[in-house]
C-alpha cells in the first residue's frame, strides 16, 4: 500500500506541475535561462521514463527487462552527482535562492526520491 501512494505521490509531482511550467515558458513569465529550460524538460522525461520503472515494482508488471531498469538507475545515479558539479539549472537557483535553500531543496529532492530508486532497482 505505501508503495502504491509514493508511486502516486511522485507522478503527481512529476506532472501537475508540467502544463504550468509549459504554459510559463510559453508566456515569457519564466525568465529562467534557455539550458535551464532544456535541462528541466530532459530531466522530466528522465525522471518520466523511471516512473515507468516504479510502476512496473509497484503493479508487478513487467515493461522491461531488467536491465534497463538497473541501467537507470545506475545512470541516474551519475546524472544526479554530475548534475551537483555542473547543472544550468542549479546555478540559477543559487542565483534565485540562494546557496542554503538551494542546497535544501536537492537534500529535499534527493531523500524523496531515493525511494524511487529503490523501487525501480527492485524491478530488475
Amino acid at each position: 500500500m505505501a508503495w502504491t501512494v509514493y508511486f502516486w505521490l511522485v507522478a503527481a509531482l512529476l506532472l501537475v506541475p508540467l502544463p504550468f511550467k509549459v504554459a510559463g515558458y510559453i508566456s515569457g513569465k519564466d525568465a529562467s535561462p534557455k539550458s535551464v529550460k532544456i535541462e528541466e524538460m530532459a530531466n522530466l522525461a528522465f525522471f518520466l521514463f523511471g516512473l515507468l520503472g516504479l510502476y512496473s515494482y509497484v503493479y508487478a508488471v513487467q515493461l522491461l527487462t531488467p536491465t534497463v531498469w538497473k541501467t537507470w538507475v545506475v545512470v541516474s545515479v551519475l546524472i544526479s552527482v554530475a548534475g551537483l558539479i555542473w547543472s544550468p539549472k542549479l546555478k540559477y537557483a543559487v542565483d534565485v535562492m540562494g546557496k542554503v535553500r538551494t542546497r535544501i531543496a536537492i537534500a529535499v529532492g534527493f531523500i524523496a526520491l531515493v525511494p524511487m530508486l529503490v523501487g525501480v532497482w527492485r524491478a530488475g
